[in-house]
């Protein structure tokens, strides 16, 4: 347990100034906040907190106790398309052929923190310290979920830069129509399934039909962007307003950004 007393810190001299920091008595880093030199208001300032939304999207499976760490998902590839290979004559089954399987396999990892609190906290400070290191701890758990989430999203090896730049690095002009109708063709060709059911027009005035779409993931800077590209649809213009996201902004061509 650590030898802690407080120090005093001087009162801000103007509206808005910032008073941080906790000190022990040798001035170095301590856990014990010195008493204000003003009117203490006990409502704590809210933390800004960002809108997380990967955990909505990535397959989500459960791992039994004593079964490992790694789990194992599997797909059977689809067999040949080559017709002329499939046509057969009387009497003759043909040659057959052989299924294959793909396997992806995911590791569990533990991540974990802690914060210190001596046992003068309780008794000397106005705040109410335990409730909010369990609030800051729960926040710091949900963000690290988060990003090891679109992380993981974010693994894959097909890559469409802006304007068919080839690297992050030589990105001169912001994503344009055409990047998103490159991608929304290439799933289009590999079969994949829009996620979005179709939302059919409305009588409202000024909204419009959504049809199915791929998901959009976009960084705050880009979202302009995307605003800005002709045929773009803001979600308050959908003719119906029930399964949006609450993150979801609008949508371009076949893509809904969130």
């Amino acid at each position: 347990m650590a030898n802690v007393s407080t120090t005093a810190l001087t009162p801000p001299t103007s509206v808005g100034a910032v008073v941080t920091g906790w000190q022990d008595a040798d001035g170095g880093a301590g856990e014990l906040f010195s008493a204000a030199q003003a009117y203490y208001d006990r409502k704590l300032l809210e933390r800004a907190r960002p809108k997380l939304i990967a955990q909505d999207f990535g397959q989500k499976r459960p791992l039994s106790a004593n079964n490992s760490l790694t789990i194992k998902f599997r797909k059977y590839n689809d067999l040949s398309r080559a017709i002329a290979s499939l046509q057969l004559d009387e009497g003759i089954p043909g040659d057959g052929e052989k299924m294959s399987i793909t396997d992806i396999l995911a590791s569990v990892r533990q991540y974990g923190n802690y914060v210190t609190i001596t046992d003068l906290v309780q008794v000397s400070i106005e705040d109410p310290v335990l409730n909010e290191a369990v609030d800051l701890l729960s926040e710091q758990m949900a963000d690290t979920v988060d990003a090891i989430t679109f992380s993981a999203l974010n693994a894959g090896t097909n890559v469409r830069y802006a304007n068919a730049s080839v690297d992050l690095a030589s990105i001169a002009s912001p994503i344009t129509g055409p990047d998103l109708d490159y991608a929304i063709r290439m799933f289009r060709r590999n079969n994949a399934d829009p996620f979005t059911e179709i939302v059919r027009a409305s009588t409202g005035f000024n909204t419009f039909p959504i049809r199915p779409a791929y998901w959009a993931f976009v960084h705050p800077d880009v979202a302009k962007d995307l605003e800005n590209i002709s045929g773009f649809i803001s979600v308050e213009r959908y003719a119906s307003q029930g399964p949006v996201h609450e993150a979801e902004i609008g949508k371009q061509n076949y893509a809904i950004a969130a």
